[in-house]
């Protein structure tokens, strides 16, 4: 483990590439290349707030004639002069325990479709869940027992400028953050940090011990202080902790559980799902329940110190595990999904013949639509020695034929109209067990 101090730690900076520089605030500032015709009056109406702001930006430049400014001439524009737009944050999806408070008023339950705007609060209860899509159509899901505030959603006309910034209170949020513009500001805030992105998927918020919890699932991360010294890369994979002295420390994301391939049939009444690993590799494991692979709707989330995680009330059906090893303080690994073919042998059937087929199964996998992305490729790996599938579709999902039992590293890429890449996924991990079916209940004479 690596630590690094800091008096005062407050910025943390994710990056889309390894090769991107690190990005600057510049105390604020934007850059604008000044064009043929422009005036620093034409360029206040259209672009800055208040008959004052031309004033600010003539000074911070020291430009001499504002009448006259010279093509290619580059000038530094303050945010908070810019003229912006409200926007609001939309509840893609609302399961179990939680609450909308709207700014100055009451709580009430959360509803798909409701939107989230300036100074409002979404929270998750135990057995709870939610996601909002923001403006420019990242996605922030919030696990059970997770609040978070939005302290500004705005679009500016200036170069199409979209801000999102929000504040974790509690708990831990699951971020997909389509690729920025180089103007765009993403900010996600802790009492003691601030993660800064530019496009990747990570999970960020408050750990168990009074600390702020980075864990880079793809991409890269530099951590900095203020004024932009000492700073450190976190790669894919790998964790970062502050603590409220403002003490980082970074290690390895704990790699994820195995899950024993035979709890992927279910036929009796308790359902009882057990890890292939003969000894945890953490104190923890975080096991999430959902009927399908974006875990958009979970049905049932735990943490148990036990190998073997009992699910209560699983109705008959095809159902997706993730598990995850969990720190003593909050943080969380990597993940392994299994799939499950729950049959309780009810209607007449017994589940004591269970029958196989050979030829392998369909399998549906499904993950969570980015707000740009308008079409997407599926590309599933075998872990034998098999050629990869590959898959083209418009819809956030895709069924895939005869996977043999077996582990699956599966990605997805997001692609907008002009098939640009907006955003890559991470690799998951499914592990697929046998097709199974009961034998069907005999005729009556």
């Amino acid at each position: 483990m690596r630590h690094t101090p800091f008096k005062t730690f407050t910025l943390l900076f994710a990056l889309a590439g390894l090769c991107s520089p690190a990005i600057s605030a510049d105390n604020g500032n934007l850059d604008y290349t000044v064009i043929k015709g422009d005036t620093i009056w034409t360029f206040s109406q259209v672009y800055l707030n208040g008959d004052e702001a031309w004033k600010e930006v003539v000074k911070l430049n020291a430009v001499k004639n504002p009448k006259l400014l010279q093509p290619g001439t580059h000038l530094r524009i303050p945010v908070n002069l810019l003229k912006q737009e409200r926007s609001l944050a939309t509840i893609v999806s609302s399961t179990g325990p939680v609450n909308l408070i709207p700014f100055g008023q009451t709580a009430h339950a959360a509803k798909a479709g409701e939107t989230v705007a300036y100074k409002d609060r979404l929270s998750t209860g135990p057995q709870g869940f939610a996601s909002i899509k923001l403006p420019d159509g990242s996605i922030i899901s919030l696990p059970s027992n997770t609040e978070v505030q939005v302290n500004a959603l705005a679009k500016s006309a200036f170069k199409n400028r979209i801000e999102s910034d929000l504040s974790v209170q509690q708990g831990k949020v699951e971020a997909i953050v389509t690729r920025q513009k180089q103007d765009d500001r993403f900010i996600l805030r802790t009492p003691q940090a601030i993660a800064g992105v530019r496009g990747t998927e990570f999970r960020f918020g408050l750990g168990e011990q009074d600390n702020t919890l980075l864990e880079v699932l793809d991409g890269a991360v530099a951590l900095g202080a203020p004024q932009g010294k000492q700073e450190q890369l976190v790669r894919g994979g790998e964790l970062a902790s502050v603590d409220s002295q403002g003490q980082l420390s970074t290690t390895s994301l704990p790699t994820a559980p195995r899950w024993n391939i035979d709890s992927s049939i279910q036929v009796s009444e308790e359902v009882d799902l057990a890890l292939g690993d003969t000894t945890m590799a953490a104190p923890n494991v975080h096991v999430t329940v959902a009927d399908n692979t974006a875990f958009d709707n979970p049905r049932f989330e735990t943490r148990s110190a036990n190998p073997v995680i009992n699910i209560p009330d699983l109705p008959d059906g095809v159902w997706f595990a993730k598990a995850a090893y969990t720190l003593p303080n909050g943080a969380e690994g990597e993940a392994q999904t299994l799939m499950i073919d729950r049959l309780t042998g009810k209607g007449g059937k017994s589940p004591s013949a269970i029958q196989t087929d050979p030829n392998g199964r369909s399998v549906t996998f499904k993950w969570v639509p980015l707000g740009q992305a308008q079409r997407y490729q599926l590309r599933i790996t075998p872990s034998a020695n098999a050629p990869a599938i590959q898959q083209m579709t418009q819809a956030p999902s895709a069924s895939v034929c005869c996977l043999k039992p077996g582990t699956y590293v599966w990605q997805v890429s997001y692609f907008d109209s002009s098939t640009n890449l907006v955003h890559e996924s991470p690799a998951q991990t499914l592990l697929v067990g046998p097709k199974v079916s009961l034998p069907s209940a005999p005729k009556s004479q």
